[in-house]
């Protein structure tokens, strides 16, 4: 048999598909699309986290204030496992939705260290904006003060 007939199925690799996502902050849960490509006959892990922009992260057991939403660690807390024949996971974030009137801000969600493939070169890292919530503008009203003689 003749070897350049058959092809060996390309690495397993993981990827995010879009190199950024706006959101609200009322969303609540962000699911990002963790996909994989190529040979996807075994299991392979990979580490889901989140990294500082202009918008800030918090730990899951004290939301602080100021905080735009709960960091995920680069950690094995973060790692989304893909089964035999899976391809798709979600890396799910939680933002948190403050009365704070805010600009728009940036954090980034990025794949690591993975076991079973290797990360794409298309996207290995996607940026979240966070756009301007209108909502939490503040009013400002007119108010006089009156001052009483001495």
């Amino acid at each position: 048999m003749d070897a350049s007939c058959f092809s060996l199925p390309s690495e397993s690799t993981v990827f995010i598909p879009q190199s950024t996502y706006s959101i609200e902050e009322d969303i609540g849960e962000l699911m990002i699309p963790v996909r994989r490509s190529g040979d996807v006959s075994q299991e392979l892990m990979v580490i889901c986290f989140t990294q500082h922009g202009t918008a800030t992260g918090t730990i899951p057991t004290s939301v602080l204030s100021y905080s735009d939403y709960i960091s995920r660690l680069e950690d094995h807390n973060s790692v989304l496992r893909f089964d035999k024949g899976e391809t798709e996971k979600l890396c799910r974030v939680v933002v948190i939705d403050d009365s704070l009137y805010e600009q728009e801000e940036t954090f980034n969600v990025t794949l690591s260290m993975p076991m079973g493939g290797r990360i794409g070169s298309e996207y290995p890292s996607t940026q979240i904006t966070i756009v301007q919530d209108t909502d939490d503008r503040g009013i400002l009203t007119s108010f006089s003060y009156l001052r009483k003689g001495c």
